[in-house]
């Protein structure tokens, strides 16, 4: 799930609204949602994006499989 890469690379205001919407479908990242409140997610769903992204690169943030996401989420 490249969404969790996403999260990592900015907070809340750097997710798009399209991935935003996908996050809200995903059980874990609404169960960690109080938490980013708190900066304390950052490092729990790096730990859990590492796991299920598995064959994309989990030290790259920005670059991803979509160019136009990737570009949206990792810009600041």
């Amino acid at each position: 799930m490249k969404l969790s890469l996403v999260r990592l690379s900015g907070g809340d205001a750097d997710v798009p609204a399209h991935i935003r919407q996908q996050m809200a479908t995903n059980w874990y990242v609404r169960h960690f949602n109080s938490y980013t409140t708190r900066g304390r997610a950052n490092s729990v769903i790096a730990v859990i994006g590492a796991k299920q992204i598995a064959s994309e690169p989990a030290k790259q943030a920005a670059p991803a499989p979509h160019a136009s996401s990737a570009q949206k989420g990792g810009h600041h």
